[in-house]
This record gives structure tokens, C-alpha cells and sequence, in this order.
């Protein structure tokens, strides 16, 4: 529950949510969104990985879900297609977990 549900909520309300200021806003220029996504995108592929190879792959995958929050303005959107994607990297262990569960 708390990698494939908790974790993307974090990360959506913080890295995005928090960090990411849109542009048109107010006050807020293209010079201003731009530094705050990269900012964002920083932060959360270093609370990812390790080394410079796995903070770069962090930030690409990060970096179509801050895109969809940009172009929605919509939280939800990245939120539910990063729990989306926790449920399928971690669907074998979700299984093991509720086949173990069951036979108690």
C-alpha cells in the first residue's frame, strides 16, 4: 500500500504539486517554470537513484508526468498514471503478498 499508493501521492503533491509553478500564473514568467521543473525534476530523481546514470534516468521518467501536470494543470493525472505504473512494476509482489495473506 505504501510504495504503489502512498509513495506517487508524495511525490505528486511535493515534486509537482509544490515545486512546479506554471506559467501564466501570477508572477510567475517562463524563466520561473522553467527553473522550477528542472528544480523539481532534480530533487525527485536524487531521491530516487544513485549515480549519475540512474539520476538521469530518474529525470526522464519523471519528466513526462511534470510535462501532463503543465499542460492539465490537473494534480490527478500524473498522480494516478505514476500509481498506475508502481501497480505494474510491482504486481508480482503484490500477487506474493495476497496469495501469502490467504493461506493463514
Amino acid at each position: 500500500f505504501t510504495t504503489i499508493f502512498m509513495g506517487p501521492l508524495a511525490e505528486a503533491l511535493f515534486f509537482r504539486k509544490a515545486l512546479v509553478r506554471i506559467p501564466g500564473d501570477k508572477d510567475v514568467t517562463m524563466a520561473v517554470a522553467l527553473g522550477s521543473v528542472i528544480i523539481s525534476l532534480l530533487l525527485c530523481s536524487l531521491s530516487h537513484a544513485t549515480g549519475w546514470l540512474g539520476i538521469l534516468e530518474a529525470a526522464l521518467l519523471a519528466l513526462p508526468l511534470t510535462v501532463s501536470y503543465l499542460k492539465t494543470r490537473n494534480i490527478y493525472i500524473p498522480m494516478l498514471v505514476h500509481i498506475g505504473f508502481m501497480l505494474y512494476e510491482n504486481f508480482p509482489s503484490v500477487i506474493y503478498v495476497i496469495a501469502r495473506l490467504s493461506m493463514r
